[in-house]
């Protein structure tokens, strides 16, 4: 049986410690290596942070908005949209519509609070006539552009109404309300006409009106 040399068996024990190392290095990332991997980690958490404020800045730009249908003497309908903690409102005496070039007469009331946007029920019932409030619509609101006193233009997203809306000041307080020319628009269909009942209930004006106490 021969013997290995002991000049072999050094060049081994050389080989195989080489061998060794570079199996370490590449199990073992080099500082430059971690550096990277840190920076990559701290991009990602900071685009999911980012992404995160976006979807939260887009959920508090979308508010509330409320159609009231008011019945008694005369029919008439209100719009509310909420906008710096209170309701901003307008009457609409022929009520919405999906027809770009039906421009309708808003008159500008005062604003209401938060809590009135789904209020539905009786508001008076003196005299010969009950008077009562039906929730025609609600949704969201997103505004398009700043809030003046001239102007305010809105996206809708309400069970009915849908798209962008133009509301445009006149003179004092007679504002033209106005449907965008846009995919919802609709110049065939009779929107208050189509729907009566409320889209908060379902209920229609005669039962708010004659509701029983306690019903």
């Amino acid at each position: 049986m021969k013997f290995l040399s002991p000049f072999f068996l050094v060049s081994l024990c050389v080989v195989l410690a080489l061998m060794h190392r570079g199996m370490a290095k590449k199990d073992t990332p080099s500082f430059i290596e971690q550096q990277l991997n840190i920076q990559v980690q701290k991009n990602n958490d900071q685009n999911e942070l980012f992404d995160s404020k976006i979807e939260n800045q887009q959920v508090l730009k979308e508010q509330l908005f409320a159609i009231h249908k008011v019945i008694g003497a005369t029919v008439y309908y209100d719009l509310y949209i909420e906008h710096n903690g209170s309701l901003l409102a307008w009457r609409l005496p022929q009520g919405p519509s999906c027809n770009p070039q039906k421009k309708r007469v808003a008159l500008k009331k005062e604003n209401k609070p938060l809590d009135y946007a789904l209020f539905e029920g009786l508001t008076s019932t003196g005299g010969k006539t009950k008077q009562g409030v039906l929730v025609w619509d609600f949704g969201s609101v997103t505004f398009d552009g700043p809030v003046t006193d001239k102007s305010v233009h809105v996206v809708l997203h309400g069970k009915r109404l849908q798209g962008g809306y133009s509301l445009n000041n006149i003179e004092q307080r007679e504002w033209v309300f106005s449907k965008d020319t846009d995919s919802f628009a609709d110049r065939h269909k009779n929107i208050t006409r189509l729907y009566g009942r409320s889209a908060l209930s379902d209920k229609t004006i005669k039962q708010i009106l004659y509701a029983k106490k306690g019903a």
